[in-house]
Order: C-alpha cells, then sequence, then structure tokens
C-alpha cells in the first residue's frame, strides 16, 4: 500500500450542487498516513491511519446502516462547526448533514444539506476545510482503520489538510477551476478527535 504524506495531492472537494446540497471529499484517498497523533479509547497515541478499500467498505456499510435504522426521518450525520459537538461548553448546532455517501480510490465522498448557518459559513468563506470525526480500529503496531464516520466538523484546522478547502470547491463548482485540479496542502492539526 502507498504511503502518503499529508502534503499530497487530492482531487478538489465538491463535485456538484443540487438544491443546495453538495458532494465533499470526507476521507482522503486510498493510502496510509502516518505520524498522527490519534486519541484511542481515550488515550493519546502516535499512529497511521490506514485508509484502505476495506476502511471505504466499512465507513460506507456503517453509514448506510444509521441512514437505514432511521427511516425517512433521519436527519443524517451532523456536520458541526470545529467538533463543538465533543464540547461540553460549546453549542453544536448543525452547520449541515450529511445525507449520502460514496467512496472509491479518491477516498470517501459525502453528500451535505446545509442549514442557513453552515450556509453563511460557506458563502461567507469563513470555514474552509472539514474534518472527520472517525471510529477507528486497531490492526497492528500503530496502524488504525477508520470504520465509521461520526460526525463532521466544518473547521480552518482539519485533521487530513490534503482534503480540498472549501474555497477550492467553491471554485470549481463556480467553473472557476476544473473538477479534477489537484491541490497541495501541509498538515498542521496534530491531534484526531
Amino acid at each position: 500500500m502507498k504511503t502518503n504524506s499529508f502534503s499530497d495531492c487530492f482531487l478538489l472537494g465538491r463535485t456538484s450542487i443540487d438544491n443546495d446540497a453538495s458532494w465533499f471529499q470526507t476521507l482522503p484517498a486510498i493510502g496510509e498516513y502516518p505520524d498522527k497523533q490519534l486519541i484511542v479509547k481515550g488515550k493519546k497515541v502516535k499512529g497511521t491511519i490506514v485508509v484502505d478499500q476495506t476502511a471505504l467498505d466499512r465507513c460506507i456499510a456503517a453509514f448506510k446502516e444509521e441512514q437505514s435504522a432511521g427511516g425517512p426521518e433521519w436527519k443524517g450525520v451532523l456536520v458541526d462547526r470545529e467538533h463543538f459537538s465533543l464540547m461540553a461548553n460549546k453549542e453544536s448546532d448543525a452547520m449541515a448533514w450529511a445525507k449520502d455517501i460514496r467512496g472509491g480510490q479518491d477516498g470517501v465522498w459525502t453528500r451535505w444539506e446545509f442549514t442557513d448557518p453552515g450556509k453563511k459559513l460557506w458563502d461567507g468563506k469563513i470555514l474552509v476545510s472539514r474534518s472527520p470525526v472517525m471510529e477507528l480500529v486497531h490492526i497492528a503496531g500503530n496502524r488504525y482503520r477508520p470504520v465509521a464516520i461520526s460526525s463532521i466538523a466544518m473547521t480552518n484546522t482539519p485533521q487530513f489538510e490534503t482534503l480540498a478547502t472549501f474555497a477550492a470547491a467553491r471554485d470549481a463548482a463556480e467553473g472557476t477551476a476544473a473538477p479534477d485540479v489537484a491541490q497541495k496542502q501541509g498538515d498542521t492539526m496534530d491531534k484526531q478527535l
């Protein structure tokens, strides 16, 4: 399996707009992402996040299971602001709801339906990236595989900075950048929620 640095290229993060709903890259392309500070069972550990076909399949299956269990009233997977839903002292209003999921060699993508506050942050270019909260399973040594996406945050300090920014996604949606143009970014987040 290819080992990727967080400065590797990934496809632009937004592919279409349907009634204020858009597809966003939520997990990066298949590969291994070393030297990440992770929280596993309440403890900080340094490890490698392994995004392989098994990770894609399990994340998609977990999403679809939650979607099916929720029935027609299911709102979706929460997209919050800066992971506030994980903090007791912060408001955790929904910025969007991830309503659908797909996966491929380019990673896991979720389709969002924005709420009014989230749309305002989007339109105002205030938060320009996203960061998934993942359920991880230990593979071996210091390697961990995501098996579910618990929530997603609109943020400026993402776990996977190589996911296309909202600004780049907006350019693709507005036709000012081609959807297959890749972008390079560095790694600044030192933890996984």
